[in-house]
């Protein structure tokens, strides 16, 4: 324990200690900068987005705004961008994709001795550096930004829900590179499934000097996911198991069961490329779930473990964990979740305190959400009037503004199997 103190200790000196040599090199170049910056803010306002590019989720806020900008026909692409981020660590090809369609400015370190300098000069006021946290993907993060929800008119909330451009492209070489891997999986753009479920070997791989173990609530077993898996193969469906860092290999005889996280064709091009081109994909809470999603791939949703789903994702279906509560010996209904009012940020900590055991979503329910939501694709779904009015009294329950694809859903079997879950 001492040791470990010590060794904290040592490292917050090391970085104080970088960060002030930093600091002494760029001071002369941030000091033109201010007045650079100064002199033309003069003439007209300088609004400045900081992005964060150190992991692959980070770039949702620029998704998003990009996503609602394109709707509105504003001119967010015309906005002065930099990349403020010195610990750029996650996929090389996902930073090389969004580089093309939004010119980052480099030196990130100048930028970023630039806004602490800032503040000591005057006019600082007029140099505004948004951040675009106050993002409204997801249920949660509508309902604590209702002020900016109310911003929206019902026409253009409907054209972002429906909106399904894809911002992303891959140039020719690039193609032929995913096809050949694809042909070598005897796999076809669009007529295979991704699956992921997470653990937390990319985490202690990225960083594994902290302690990540608040994730813990969002992992699931990648074994569960191998039924539905076994159930697309016989139809003719080649199964990618996605992901860069994974904590075990699949076990498995069925050679169109491609365990491609755990093999040696695993590359930062590859994560994204396959993820684009697949027909549907099956992904439990992660950030690598936004690949797909930008690239407008419609998403089986399981384990998901708190109402923080992106609603706005076309031909999506959603399915949760359930809240067990010790307490009352039951599981929790979806209001009393509500109730707990995490706000998105719930944590292992915090369900560990409520006394709250999260249960995973069987191998059944997965294979049914699946199953679901690949017949609703290829148009072979039956919808029954149950399951129409289970839909409309779950999505009451969210009783304010939020952004919703009209062909979004929460899985039907498994609101008629859990159906006392919405009382």
């Amino acid at each position: 324990m001492v040791l470990k103190i010590l060794f904290k200790i040592k490292k917050i000196i090391i970085l104080k200690k970088k960060f002030f040599i930093q600091f002494i090199i760029f001071l002369p170049s941030s000091i033109l900068l201010i007045l650079i910056t100064r002199a033309l803010s003069l003439i007209k306002k300088i609004n400045i987005l900081e992005i964060n590019f150190s992991r692959i989720a980070d770039v949702y806020p620029l998704f998003w705004s990009l996503k609602v900008d394109d709707v509105l026909n504003l001119k967010f692409k015309k906005k002065y961008l930099i990349f403020i981020n010195d610990n750029f660590q996650h996929n090389k090809t996902w930073f090389k994709l969004w580089n093309r369609i939004i010119k980052f400015s480099p030196f990130s370190l100048l930028w970023k001795n630039f806004f602490i300098m800032s503040k000591f000069f005057p006019g600082h006021k007029n140099i505004t550096a948004e951040r675009y946290e106050t993002i409204l993907h997801n249920l949660y993060l509508a309902k604590i930004n209702q002020d900016k929800m109310r911003n929206f008119k019902l026409e253009q909330i409907k054209k972002i829900s429906s909106q399904n451009k894809v911002l992303l492209k891959f140039n020719e070489s690039e193609e032929q590179l995913g096809k050949n891997y694809l042909d070598s999986r005897s796999a076809n753009k669009y007529s295979y499934i991704c699956f992921h479920s997470r653990d937390r070997a990319y985490l202690q791989h990225y960083n594994n000097q902290k302690d990540w173990s608040y994730h813990d609530f969002r992992d699931s077993n990648i074994d569960t996911y191998l039924p539905a898996m076994e159930h697309f193969t016989k139809l003719g469906y080649p199964c990618f198991r996605m992901g860069s860092k994974v904590e075990k290999k699949i076990e498995t005889n069925n050679n169109n069961i491609i365990d491609y996280a755990s093999s040696s064709s695993q590359s930062d091009f590859l994560d994204v490329y396959i993820a684009s081109k697949c027909f549907m994909a099956v992904y439990s809470e992660s950030g690598i779930s936004v690949i797909p999603e930008v690239f407008d791939r419609p998403i089986v949703y399981v384990n998901w473990p708190a109402f923080n789903f992106s609603c706005f994702s076309a031909n999506s279906l959603v399915i949760p964990k359930k809240y067990f509560s010790k307490k009352k010996n039951r599981n929790l209904t979806f209001s009393e979740i509500l109730e707990l009012n995490f706000e998105g940020v719930a944590t292992s900590a915090k369900l560990k305190d409520l006394e709250i055991d999260l249960i995973d979503n069987t191998p059944t329910e997965i294979l049914d959400a699946a199953k679901e939501n690949f017949e609703r694709l290829n148009g072979n779904w039956i919808e029954d009037a149950k399951c129409v009015e289970l839909q409309k009294k779950f999505w009451s329950l969210f009783n304010y503004s939020y952004i919703k694809s009209p062909t979004f859903r929460i899985g039907s079997t498994f609101l008629k199997n859990n159906f006392e879950l919405i009382q």
